[in-house]
């Protein structure tokens, strides 16, 4: 929740919808991401207030390897679910190696992981099944309400739903820069934050670990 990245996001306002309807995902998706950023708004009225003090400064250097600490461990426990097998294990190793070391795009990345799995799917399927796993989640999942048992409703019609979605997100953007063009006098910067703000979340892809590369 200290970096709460898109997915995870989504994930509780999901989760939040399939047990209380439409006002459990607006409340679960609200309180999943308020904690950080009142925490954050915290931490930045600090340092535009008191920034210049030295004893201020140092906070926030220590700060600094406590995130790095908290990422290693988060990428550890993703590590231990997800790279189980030969192929997670040597595609990851070499992603990392491509990136570190000749700073390739973490969308060509992404694109040529998506292109591998497709072709290793078609020609060796055997190389992508989790090693010691018979069957045994489904029958770990049977006690959950949310679980690969649980009834998928009737999806909507695609463009409906999608027009209105994007309405009612177009009308979420719109409101508060409306807001600052009539209550706020120094509309030209909030504006050009923004529109900044925007444009980074057309342009990175994935939650807060894939951020910290790009």
């Amino acid at each position: 929740m200290i970096l709460p990245g898109p997915e995870a996001q989504q994930l509780a306002i999901y989760i939040g919808w399939k047990l209380h309807g439409k006002r459990g995902g607006i409340i679960a998706g609200t309180f999943f991401v308020l904690p950080s950023m009142l925490v954050l708004l915290a931490l930045s009225v600090i340092y535009v207030r008191f920034g210049n003090l030295p004893w201020i400064a140092a906070m926030f250097n220590g700060l600094k390897p406590a995130v790095i600490a908290l990422v290693v461990i988060a990428l550890q426990r993703v590590a231990r679910r997800a790279l189980r097998g030969v192929v997670p294990g040597v595609v990851a190793a070499a992603t990392f190696v491509g990136m570190f070391f000749f700073d390739i795009s973490l969308l060509l990345a992404m694109f040529s992981v998506i292109v591998l799995g497709i072709v290793v799917g078609r020609l060796r399927p055997d190389l992508l099944s989790i090693p010691g796993e018979s069957g045994t989640e489904e029958n770990d999942e049977k006690g959950y309400y949310i679980s690969l048992n649980s009834v998928t409703p009737e999806p909507a019609p695609l463009l409906k739903q999608a027009a209105k979605l994007t309405a009612i997100a177009l009308i979420l953007w719109l409101l508060p820069l409306l807001a600052f063009c009539f209550f706020v006098e120094d509309f030209h910067f909030w504006k050009s934050l923004v529109l900044f703000f925007t444009k980074t979340a057309f342009v990175t892809i994935g939650g807060s670990y894939t951020v910290i590369p790009t």
